[in-house]
């Protein structure tokens, strides 16, 4: 296979004879997606590929254009366009899945299904696939740090950003980098290798997947990933702790942390809070894994209520691996302060109750995760995985929880009586030329599962682009957009937005950044009702009545049919 500016094609190696390689059509755009014109390829493109292990495929990427070419069959089964993505490639064993840039498709549907990082024009680094296609092996110059609060990270230049933060790394140690070891079915973060030098471009795995061979900075790095459960790799039994006592009870309060050593070999390490100042007591500076470390809250000296936080940072000479930090918490609360605080790994964005079960669930951002905490024995049971980045969550029948995954094309389907990701429906077919959407916020009707999706935003910390309403359906496996928004009214949001529904499922409302209001009849299967510009300054918090006769919208009040009723305080 040939890629350059004349296209895909063939080579016959007996005759010398180049023969053009057929392209399908790319899918029919759906019903209510507008048309894209095709953009010309300009002659300096960058393009690349990848052979799958089985040599069934061939997977490519010129300038924008993703494909994948069928051996067998001699063409393009399909392709898309996905501004910006670099030629930096890599592809499964059983050729399911690929890497293209920081971005994780699937080889059948060519949809994204996980992100490590964002589109640059500078982009650098790479990726490997395990030979068992369990983990993605992927370092990129834009990819999110892993464990953060470690400021001996190369990845977290500068520190954590949390108060009484040290410096964190120093110009002398600019070359150093770090290969992420994700899960490949969604690259959640498992592990953080330490390499000597930044990876620039590609990385391949010796075929029985002992060793990554990459390029690097000064030339060729070898990296033996097969020797992990030989080596050390330092673990800690909890990354969050809180520390409480009211004041009335100022004795010191204590809880241990395991330091273990999940690899192999000796061990050492060092522990230090990461402001000298903070009243935290760590039981030991140093130690040998496995080894059981006890931090304290001396709150003698402290008299502003509230939480503060602080980091112990840990560090280990022999560890492989980017030592998780513990970020403890510090609560000092008034004697007549109620509720109770229970620590979590990772950041919650979403919460559904389960009142049958008696359990809520904690849509976790970074760990790709539902958390299920059982109200019964006021405890956290076994997470359930789900895609990538979830963001918002929805129960749409007594056993279903749907999750909308904002780091994927697709939308997590969660048994609730198995507690496990049993389905994750696509939004396709994509259209060649349509900007990757992702979904963003859902909520379920009577009669119809509406979500919002809304494209990446053009520069990193810049606002969300306009998105749109797509709705879902179990039942024919397909998430597909709205026609419109009400008769006459385009199918266009806010990036910035937000979907709820009264528990009775007698409506959903759309909240946008501007503070419109639109309101979803699932007996018309319209949006009868719109509010332009009701809520002004939008600070992002909204809630319905059970029974959908109210809705709160920050501290505006509206009725049924969102009529404004005042506001609160």
């Amino acid at each position: 296979m040939i890629l350059g500016t004349a296209g895909l094609v063939r080579l016959d190696p007996s005759t010398g004879q180049l023969f053009p390689v057929p392209i399908s059509p790319p899918a029919t755009p759906p019903a209510g997606l507008p048309t894209i014109p095709p953009s010309p390829t300009p002659a300096g493109f960058l393009a690349g590929l990848v052979t799958t292990a089985s040599g069934n495929f061939i997977i490519g990427l010129s300038t924008n254009r993703l494909f994948v070419y069928e051996v067998a069959s001699g063409t393009v089964l399909r392709s898309r366009n996905v501004t910006g993505l670099r030629a930096i490639l890599s592809a499964s064993t059983d050729g399911s899945r690929f890497m293209a840039g920081p971005f994780l498709f699937d080889t059948q549907t060519l949809t994204i299904i996980g992100r490590t990082g964002t589109v640059s024009p500078a982009l650098t680094g790479g990726s490997a696939f395990s030979v068992d296609g369990n983990a993605v092996y992927a370092t990129f110059s834009t990819q999110p740090a892993i464990n953060p609060l470690n400021t001996n990270n190369p990845q977290n230049p500068g520190g954590a950003v949390i108060p009484g933060t040290i410096p964190g790394q120093t110009s002398n140690s600019a070359a150093q980098s770090v290969l992420q070891v994700l899960r490949s079915a969604s690259l959640t973060p498992d592990i953080g290798l330490r390499i000597p030098e930044t990876i620039t471009s590609k990385i391949i795995s010796s075929p029985d997947g002992q060793y990554l061979f990459a390029n690097s900075t000064s030339g060729l790095l070898v990296i033996p990933v097969g020797q992990l459960s030989n080596l050390p790799v330092l673990d800690v039994s909890a990354t969050s702790l809180v520390l409480s006592v009211d004041m009335c009870n100022r004795t010191i309060a204590t809880a241990t942390v395991q330091i273990r050593n999940v690899g192999g070999g000796r061990m050492t390490f060092a522990a230090t809070v990461n402001n000298l100042a903070a009243p935290v007591i760590l039981s030991a500076r140093s130690g040998v894994a496995p080894a059981t470390l006890s931090i304290s809250f001396d709150p003698r000296n402290v008299t502003t209520r509230g939480t503060l936080q602080f980091t112990v940072v840990l560090v280990s000479a022999e560890a492989v691996n980017i030592e998780p930090a513990i970020l403890v918490n510090l609560n000092f609360r008034d004697v007549a302060d109620r509720g109770t605080i229970v620590p979590m790994t990772g950041v919650g964005v979403d919460l559904q109750m389960d009142s049958a079960r008696k359990r809520l669930y904690i849509a976790n951002y970074t760990r790709d995760q539902i958390e299920v905490f059982s109200l019964t024995s006021q405890t956290f049971l076994p997470p359930i995985r789900v895609g990538n980045r979830p963001l918002s969550m929805a129960m749409v029948d007594p056993n279903t929880l749907v999750v909308a995954n904002s780091g994927a094309e697709n939308l997590s389907i969660v048994d609730l009586d198995a507690m496990q990701e049993v389905d994750q429906i696509a939004m396709g077919p994509v259209p060649l030329n349509a900007t990757p959407l992702f979904p963003r916020s859902i909520a379920a009707s009577s009669n119809a599962i509406l979500f919002s999706a809304v494209p990446l935003a053009a520069v990193a910390g810049l606002p969300l682009g306009n998105g749109s309403i797509w709705q879902l359906s179990l039942l024919t496996r397909s998430a597909f957009p709205r026609l419109d928004l009400g008769t006459g009214t385009p199918n266009v949001v806010q990036g910035r937005n937000m979907l709820l529904a009264p528990a009775d499922g007698s409506t959903v409302m759309v909240v946008e950044g501007n503070g419109n209001l639109r309101l979803y009849d699932p007996i018309a299967d319209t949006f009868p009702v719109t509010r332009t510009g009701a809520v002004l300054g939008l600070r992002g918090t909204a809630s319905a009545a059970a029974d959908g006769s109210f809705y709160v919208v920050d501290n505006f009040v509206f009725n049924s049919v969102l009529t404004s009723q005042g506001t609160i305080a």
